[in-house]
């Protein structure tokens, strides 16, 4: 993942100087919402849970090519490795996206941020809860439809201390106000 994330920015760094059209003004916002694919490694697992969930999401421009963005889980899923149910009980997260300049409607940024994420597992002799907070990155490539309604693919990753893993890939769509 870590040579996508770097071919992506290297791409982008490529692209930056290449349309210089103005980017969303400060106080713009928007919402959004994403169909994500997540998964969760465990250590001392061999397996991984896989979940698919609804992630809500707004925010707002306080610079041309900075937004704060939120987002909240939206989920009714679980899933059993070896015996032990996974099931995520709470997702959410705060950014700051950094964004390149649009080029032929695309653009992409960087997501660095807070997310808080909980985990219940469960099985005949476990019922424990995961929680966490911490650092969360995400990496975006946005597509403008048109000046309004974008289009996104995402990559995002969450760490919850030394035992677990959460990475998730999204498709969204957002509308630009």
């Amino acid at each position: 993942m870590n040579k996508l994330l770097c071919a992506l920015l290297a791409t982008t760094c490529l692209n930056a100087h290449a349309d210089n059209r103005p980017f969303e003004h400060p106080m713009d916002f928007y919402l959004g919402s994403d169909y994500q694919l997540m998964d969760l490694k465990t250590v001392g697992t061999p397996g991984q849970a896989d979940f698919s969930h609804v992630n809500l999401r707004g925010g707002v421009f306080i610079f041309e090519q900075i937004a704060l963005e939120a987002q909240l889980g939206v989920y009714d899923n679980d899933d059993m490795v070896e015996g032990t149910t996974y099931e995520l009980s709470a997702n959410r997260a705060l950014f700051v996206r950094l964004l390149t300049p649009r080029h032929r409607g695309f653009a992409f940024d960087l997501g660095l941020g807070y997310a808080h994420t909980e985990v219940d597992l469960t099985n005949q002799a476990l019922n424990q809860s995961i929680s966490d907070d911490g650092f969360a990155y995400s990496a975006r490539i946005d597509y403008a439809v048109n000046p309004n309604w974008h289009v996104a693919l995402d990559y995002t990753s969450r760490d919850l201390g030394n035992e677990v893993e959460l990475d998730s890939y999204g498709l969204g769509v957002s509308y630009h106000f």
